[in-house]
């Protein structure tokens, strides 16, 4: 079926489309969703299809975060799945699979956190929260070299992709690769921890997340800057956590364990750390090497 944008508006339309394939006896193999966690009334999308047609610069940031709110509510996602598998039912289309084909925090391409480790944060905490909610969830995108809005020569401008225009990895595209590392069998999960087992090993993610401000939410973005873009969370403390594993065999076992967070793994942080100057070649290089997880490794009894 087409993709549809999940709104409060969108039931409407999908009960018209299904009622449509059935007279016709053309149902869909699945239903196609797309979600983003912005509050945006049709006045905003309106306004959002001009402004990604402006030359983009750091004014644009600026007003694209003011005009674009984001969803204050940090489980605006969880509690939105049980709302969409409903709408499906109510229209006799449930029995099929629902896939998220389009999903991001926002729909700007240049809002500032995107490329920060609270995104790596955030991408873990609704994908292992509402991992078997649905039949699939399509991170948009995979790079910022996209072409809804004009480009820009910032390497971090705000982008919605895992990468860079240039290829540089950012700390969103890490925390795939840890979710890919999971285990086929889970053993338990709660508020900032998922654990899994396969073929003798146990996989343990724990993820320490803090929404952003309300007043980020609502479009005020005074206290950022474009090198400072921790000002809308409030506390950005350490997460201490204590998880006692029962049932292990009697021997010794190989502890690895991989960091993430803005000084192993964020090429923004690297960036900044490097002076927040444009990259030459040599120096992309030079950050594309040094921005990943850090990994230690013990032997416990």
């Amino acid at each position: 079926m087409p993709a549809l944008a999940y709104d409060s508006s969108v039931k409407e339309w999908a009960a018209k489309f299904f009622n449509m394939c059935r007279r016709h006896n053309c149902m869909p193999d699945f239903c196609n969703l797309h979600y983003y966690d912005n509050d945006l009334s049709d006045e905003d999308y309106d306004e959002l299809q001009s402004l990604r047609h402006q030359t983009a610069t750091s004014y644009d940031a600026e007003l694209l975060m003011k005009k674009f709110r984001q969803n204050s509510n940090e489980n605006a996602f969880k509690n939105a799945i049980p709302a969409m598998r409903a709408m499906f039912d109510a229209i006799g289309a449930g029995s099929l699979p629902i896939y998220i084909t389009e999903w991001n925090m926002t729909v700007s391409h240049r809002n500032l956190l995107n490329d920060t480790c609270f995104k790596a944060c955030y991408l873990a905490k609704n994908i292992l929260e509402n991992y078997d909610a649905m039949d699939s969830f399509g991170h948009w995108s995979l790079t910022d070299l996209i072409e809804e809005t004009q480009p820009s020569n910032e390497h971090f401008h705000g982008g919605l992709g895992l990468l860079t225009h240039s290829g540089i990895k950012k700390a969103s595209y890490h925390v795939f690769t840890l979710l890919n590392r999971l285990g086929d069998r889970l053993v338990k999960r709660g508020d900032g921890f998922f654990i899994t087992k396969s073929h003798g090993h146990i996989q343990i993610i724990l993820y320490n997340y803090e929404h952003f401000s309300h007043l980020f939410a609502s479009g005020e973005t005074f206290d950022m800057s474009f090198t400072k873009r921790y000002a809308p969370f409030l506390k950005l403390a350490k997460l201490n956590v204590s998880l006692t594993l029962t049932d292990l065999p009697a021997k010794k076992c190989v502890i690895r364990e991989r960091v993430l967070n803005w000084k192993h793994g964020s090429a923004f942080d690297a960036w900044v750390e490097m002076g927040a100057r444009p990259l030459s070649p040599d120096d992309a290089a030079y950050l594309k090497r040094i921005s990943v997880p850090k990994i230690y490794l013990r032997e416990e009894d």
